[in-house]
């Protein structure tokens, strides 16, 4: 049986990873330490807290394989020179044009993604049930 107690501390900790937009690395920091505090005390928090490590934990690694991705390919149409050659010749940059509208909107369709399931992981744990993350690495069991 899970309490009432328990479930406000699940839905703060699924809500707590929100924090990242306020400070750097606060959506691992602000989890991290309510989990660590309640862990022990409640099996319900401990399953919350490691669900919200991973997830965020996955989703650094899935921005940061992003935004390697994203400057590897900015960085070979800006060094590349016969590209840039082809492309002001031909007066259409819409290559590199389209290359950094699909990296923003892979990013804007992350952030849309943690924003939601964030949300609904709160919801899931102010009535008592464990909610799994979709694409998140199990880097905590």
């Amino acid at each position: 049986m899970v309490t009432t107690t328990d479930r406000n501390i699940g839905a703060i900790l699924h809500l707590s990873q929100m924090s990242k937009y306020l400070f750097p690395f606060g959506g691992i920091i602000i989890p991290l330490i309510i989990w660590i505090n309640k862990r022990q005390t409640s099996d319900f928090a401990d399953q919350c807290g490691k669900s919200v490590l991973n997830f965020n934990l996955s989703m650094f690694l899935y921005y940061l394989v992003a935004i390697t991705l994203f400057v590897i390919g900015v960085i070979y149409f800006a060094i590349d020179f016969e590209k840039i050659n082809e492309i002001v010749n031909e007066a259409t940059p819409v290559t590199l044009i389209a290359f950094i509208v699909i990296g923003v909107l892979f990013f804007i369709g992350l952030f849309l993604f943690e924003f939601i399931v964030s949300i609904i992981a709160a919801l899931k744990a102010s009535n008592g049930e464990n909610y799994q993350y979709p694409f998140t690495i199990n880097f905590l069991k």
